[in-house]
């Protein structure tokens, strides 16, 4: 008897973005094949939340970015279920995707779901939304462009907005209920969490970060 595979598990490839291999930053209307409002997630996880925001709107082009494997081959089998055709995929970390993937002034709107707080005080030089993060991601996106981040600790919230400092936003934070139905959302709802932390911030002014250039690798023969 021939062996299948569930069909839970098959799932196609051709949201998942070879950027190594094209010119950067990436053309982003030739990958979708149209020129649409450009949303990111940073992080997408299970890639639930991703994946129902671009079933309700077609009408945007979405990146999720991703650096662990297993996340993103799930992610895939979602959007293969889903039929969703207006979402990509990348396998790489959020600073360099923004660093050198997309354009300056070219990102309608980003977010971020419960990122890592790193609450030890010798791991916070690894939280993402750093000064220098928040510079670079004010940085590629549009006029008048939006981020948010909704975290479930409230001094990581607080750190959040004392980096925002001079980033080139104007910053809200506010307590949310549970709305977002994500993997981590629904776990700290059964641990008895009824509220979040969502902070907003919308462009005021741009702040140029240049695309980093590419470092050429050189060669060398040892006799």
């Amino acid at each position: 008897m021939p062996c299948t595979r569930p069909a839970s598990r098959i799932f196609s490839l051709a949201p998942l973005v070879p950027w190594r291999a094209l010119p950067r930053p990436v053309l982003w209307e030739q990958v979708f094949g149209r020129s649409a409002p450009l949303a990111v997630e940073l992080g997408f996880g299970l890639g639930d939340y991703l994946v129902r925001t671009a079933l309700a709107s077609p009408e945007k082009n979405f990146v999720g970015v991703e650096i662990g494997w297993f996340l993103i081959r799930r992610t895939l089998q979602k959007l293969t279920a889903s039929g969703a055709t207006n979402v990509a995929l990348l396998h790489a970390g959020a600073s360099l995707a923004l660093e050198r993937l997309f354009a300056e002034a070219s990102i309608e709107r980003a977010w971020a779901m419960f990122p890592c707080p790193w609450p030890k005080a010798c791991h916070a030089g690894k939280r993402l939304f750093s000064r220098s993060f928040l510079s670079l991601l004010n940085s590629r996106l549009v006029p008048n462009g939006q981020v948010f981040v909704v975290t479930d600790d409230e001094d990581h919230a607080q750190w959040i907005l004392e980096e925002s400092m001079e980033t080139g936003f104007q910053v809200l934070k506010e307590t949310i209920p549970p709305q977002f139905a994500t993997r981590y959302e629904k776990e700290w709802e059964k641990r008895g969490q009824d509220h979040f932390y969502k902070v907003l911030f919308e462009k005021e002014t741009h702040i140029p970060v240049p695309l980093k250039e590419e470092t050429a690798l050189q060669s060398r023969i040892v006799p």
